[in-house]
């Protein structure tokens, strides 16, 4: 995975001028969604699944979600079918000063459950580099 993304110069979203606020040398995002045009418009992983800042919506169903597990996946939607490390999760979830590796096993295990049954969508850990996001039908739709 490249982390050494580039700042985008500003952009309107939604009437607002907006910046892509990632730290280029990691590719993290600072403005933790504070500023973060994501927050204001669904991110759309399939026809039934999508989140909003603090909602995720599964088949109809909606499910409260805690700003980290909305990082989480608005990393796995922004590196799309790429393995995100676990280092790289819990930076981009929680910031880059947390040290508690456990945050990342329990969004994983929670997102699991949640999407497990009810979706295409699946998790996959690959052993030694992270996780995955995949459409168990294929390529996202």
């Amino acid at each position: 995975m490249n982390f050494s993304l580039q700042v985008e110069s500003q952009k309107i979203v939604q009437g607002q001028e907006a910046r892509n606020y990632q730290i280029p040398s990691l590719g993290l995002c600072s403005a933790q969604c504070v500023k973060c045009p994501k927050q204001f418009n669904a991110i759309f992983f399939d026809a039934n699944v999508f989140v909003t800042r603090y909602v995720l919506s599964l088949a109809g169903t909606t499910y409260r979600i805690s700003n980290p597990m909305f990082r989480v996946l608005c990393a796995f939607h922004e590196y799309e079918g790429e393995v995100i490390s676990r280092k790289f999760l819990l930076a981009y979830g929680w910031g880059i000063k947390n040290k508690v590796n456990n945050n990342v096993t329990v969004a994983i295990s929670e997102l699991r459950a949640l999407i497990k049954n009810v979706t295409d969508l699946e998790i996959i850990t690959i052993h030694g580099k992270g996780y995955q996001l995949v459409n168990k039908k294929g390529l996202f739709e």
